[in-house]
């Protein structure tokens, strides 16, 4: 039988061993050099934490199994919001979806129109990332495939190289390394560099699955007893293809969540092959380089109903992330984080571990340096927040210790507007606590909620009818492209 809603079914017989230290926030020391050393942000789209063999998946991924091996491995990371454009903005900015208002793909109602739809676009106002390091000195260079990511849509600030040649739905791992190895190897020797790299392999539609491991795992695949519905089952059938365009189940393979699971799988395992190499070729260039691989959100496998996609709740399955990081000059260099951190936070860090100016947290800046000791104590005290679900901008939910707070105030499905879960015991989130258990356990629930709700109320929680920042109109075709796929449904 397969556990419910995981993909860590078993670890492979070479999984890594565990790091000999467990850190807490503010822990880590930066000593002199890291000023001077490269960055390679490595962002894999539609990545979950548990797809990763370093999170103890069945997944075959080398590489990144090996930097988290070696360096930090972080436990408690999440996205800002469960869909690619809201999160990433965050990841350059350090503010959340509220306060960036890059939170919409595009009205629907446009699309019967005839003006073409158009899109939120990131503020020129906000100071990104790319913008900071290129101002100390930096060379900067981004190799995007998420189309979401194409320049017009203000992610491309201040970087002098930015590449979205392979911003389509068919873009491939290797495709998109090799534009970014050719960029390493004609890199100037003298200059460090920030390296943005963001592949596209595991997001929708699938696969391609390998035929031969495939039809070798036959039989675990028929015997996954999660239920499966009717809508589930034909996504299934129409998402799980081998290489030559065939489906899985005319192969007599049977349409359950793990054959699913197999396909999406088979995206994170090609993309891993390709940050072996990419990773190879910065670290055969002069000096040092630091490597960190996140995502941009996860994705949904029905583990919360007929769900199965992103960007539309904020349960673990969609903004959980695996986060892995090798950092010279820092200490300790090789640990598990159990820190909850969200991706608004990397940009404080990474302007501590690089000597970057950046501004402090503010009403447009939620993120904080919560791992160095420089970092504010009082960061670790904090919840990480996450919003961002696209028709829903009032939903917010907060980690905290190891209690995840859900708050939907425009659900429709008759859910309590709250609901709380410890993630450490119940990473699924099978049992709400709030609302169900015996009365003791409800009790003791309660009694953390109104520190879980303080942090929610941090910051101000957009309208429906906020003010929206810039919009530019969608690339020819975009739309309808997107929407097979499944976005804005």
């Amino acid at each position: 039988m397969i556990a419910a809603g995981v993909l860590a079914l078993a670890s492979l017989a070479c999984s890594p061993p565990e790091p000999t230290a467990t850190l807490a926030c503010n822990a880590l020391s930066v000593g002199a050099g890291s000023t001077d050393t490269s960055v390679l942000l490595v962002v894999v789209d539609t990545l979950r934490r548990d797809a990763l063999g370093a999170y103890g998946s069945t997944a075959r991924t080398p590489a990144t199994d090996a930097l988290a091996r070696e360096g930090l491995r972080f436990d408690a990371a999440y996205a800002a919001a469960p869909w690619t454009k809201p999160s990433v903005a965050s990841l350059f900015t350090a503010a959340l979806p509220s306060q960036h208002r890059v939170a919409t793909h595009f009205e629907a109602r446009e699309l019967a129109g005839r003006r073409r739809p158009a899109t939120d676009v990131l503020d020129a106002r906000f100071e990104t990332l790319a913008e900071r390091y290129r101002a100390a000195g930096f060379d900067t260079a981004a190799f995007v495939a998420n189309p979401w990511l194409a320049a017009g849509y203000g992610f491309e600030q201040g970087f002098e190289r930015y590449d979205d040649s392979q911003a389509h739905w068919n873009s491939d791992a290797a495709s998109l390394g090799a534009l970014a190895r050719r960029w390493l190897s004609t890199h100037r020797a003298e200059a460090p560099f920030f390296l943005y790299v963001h592949y596209l392999d595991p997001h929708r539609p699938y696969g391609p699955l390998d035929r031969e491991r495939t039809l070798a795992a036959a039989e675990e695949i028929a015997n996954d007893s999660r239920p499966v519905s009717a809508t589930a089952a034909r996504r299934i059938r129409r998402q799980a293809t081998f290489a030559d365009g065939s489906r899985a189940i005319d192969a007599g393979l049977a349409p359950t969540l793990r054959l699913l699971e197999l396909a999406y799988l088979a995206g994170v395992e090609r993309a891993d092959r390709d940050i072996g190499d990419l990773v190879a070729a910065a670290r055969a260039l002069p000096g040092e380089t630091a490597i960190i691989v996140t995502s941009d959100h996860g994705e949904s496998f029905f583990e919360h109903g007929d769900v199965e996609n992103h960007g539309t709740s904020l349960y673990e399955s969609e903004v959980a992330v695996p986060l892995v990081m090798t950092l010279p000059h820092v200490s300790p260099a090789r640990a598990r984080v159990s820190c909850p951190i969200g991706g608004e936070d990397l940009l404080p860090f990474l302007c501590h571990y690089s000597g970057l100016t950046c501004p402090a947290p503010s009403p447009v800046r939620a993120g904080r340096d919560r791992l160095s000791r420089a970092g504010p104590p009082s960061a670790a005290q904090r919840g990480v927040l996450f919003e961002g679900v696209s028709g829903a901008p009032r939903h917010r939910g907060v980690r905290l210790d190891r209690d995840v707070l859900l708050w939907e105030p425009d659900a429709t499905d008759g859910r309590p507007h709250y609901r709380l879960f410890d993630v450490v015991a119940d990473p699924a989130q099978a049992h709400e606590l709030l609302h169900a258990g015996d009365a003791s356990q409800r009790e003791a629930a309660r009694a953390r909620l109104p520190r879980l709700e303080a942090e929610l109320e941090a910051y101000p929680t957009p309208k429906l009818r906020a003010p929206r920042g810039p919009r530019a109109p969608l690339a020819p075709g975009l739309a309808e492209r997107l929407r097979a796929l499944g976005y804005g449904e």
